[in-house]
């Protein structure tokens, strides 16, 4: 079988690459064979969203020297003078399916008051607007209005009568008017649990006051589930893959079983040597100890070694060949007169050209 010869260094690098590639390409073919083709990702089964708002109108008492500012974008109002504070408290429940909806609302004012910076609660009291209401309904969407009156100045009143009780005014005295909401929905994908509490918040101290709170909220949540979905492209990757994977295998093997080392380029001297050597080395003795400078005198020095071995025979002499010679190689015979055949610039030594000749 005929072998690509390749360079030794460039067979090694290409065989080297070649194996790495091969590694990274199975070991990420094995992690993803061992990778799940699916996982459980969390959706939404049923979404719903919730918005309360408390729309509020304060109201003076009659006959006040002063009307109250409606259209004015942030509004104070006089304590003195306000008689109560009329809401418009609204609940809506939007589904995204008919659902089974029951629950309570209840009203609540609470009085309370605060001393110092980290506003310490000193006394709390609580006072019923609405008793608990309870509503059902069915269907995708649910509505709850209800108007709340809070009767203002009377709070007034009965926190300056707890101070005058206590002999103590606090820093803060704060009106809260919290409108609790406890849903329960029954649907399809499960039971959805809710509570809310919108808060109207006025101060009850000072000469002034303004009417804050959480009075406008939205909230959208929903019933979570489970559900298995394909990993992208998972089965694409272990295709791509095998393939990448089998394609390395191919050519490492390739590397391994179809390519050679080639032989380094001899010289056309070299070449010569050894081809003496392969066909007359039987004729030849070596020497390593000896002259290797002709000492006769008269010295014959010949074209070709075929005209030394004529002599040689004819002399019945043996053809010597000094094995210590390094930068050039001479072939001698030795009798009344020297005849030789000089090769210049020889590479080498005797020993390295049996090597090659066992390569040739």
């Amino acid at each position: 079988m005929v072998k690509l010869k390749l360079k030794k260094i460039t067979r090694r690098y290409a065989t080297l690459l070649v194996g790495l590639l091969f590694v990274v390409a199975a070991v990420y073919l094995y992690q993803l064979y061992h990778s799940p083709l699916q996982v459980e990702e969390s959706y939404r089964v049923y979404s719903y969203l919730q918005e309360s708002n408390i729309e509020h109108k304060v109201i003076y008492g009659p006959d006040q020297p002063v009307t109250v500012v409606v259209d004015a974008p942030l509004k104070a109002y006089i304590t003195d003078l306000t008689e109560e504070i009329e809401t418009d408290f609204y609940y809506n429940f939007i589904g995204q399916r008919e659902a089974v909806i029951e629950g309570q609302l209840r009203v609540e004012a609470e009085i309370s008051a605060l001393a110092g910076k980290e506003r310490y609660l000193v006394w709390q009291e609580n006072y019923p607007l609405l008793e608990s209401k309870s509503f059902n309904a069915e269907g995708k969407e649910f509505v709850i209005q209800e108007k709340v009156i809070i009767p203002f100045q009377d709070y007034v009143v009965l926190s300056q009568n707890i101070q005058e009780q206590t002999k103590f005014i606090p820093d803060e005295l704060i009106l809260s008017v919290k409108y609790y909401i406890d849903l329960t929905a029954t649907t399809g994908s499960g039971v959805i649990t809710e509570s809310l509490t919108p808060e109207l918040v006025v101060p009850l101290r000072g000469k002034t006051f303004v009417v804050e709170g959480s009075l406008k909220s939205d909230k959208e949540d929903g019933i979570m589930g489970k559900r298995l979905v394909p990993v992208l492209m998972m089965a694409e990757k272990r295709i791509a893959s095998a393939v990448a994977a089998a394609v390395l295998l191919v050519l490492l093997l390739a590397c391994l079983l179809f390519t050679e080392d080639a032989e380094k380029e001899l010289d056309p001297i070299r070449k010569r040597i050894i081809k003496i050597f392969k066909k007359y080395g039987d004729r030849i003795v070596s020497y390593k100890q000896g002259p290797s400078v002709v000492n006769s005198d008269r010295v014959f020095y010949f074209g070709s070694f075929e005209d030394l071995l004529k002599v040689a025979d004819e002399l019945n002499k043996p053809i010597l060949y000094n094995d210590s010679q390094a930068d050039e190689a001479s072939f001698y015979v030795f009798a009344e007169d020297t005849y030789v055949y000089r090769v210049k610039s020889l590479l080498g030594t005797l020993k390295g050209i049996k090597e090659a000749v066992l390569h040739v």
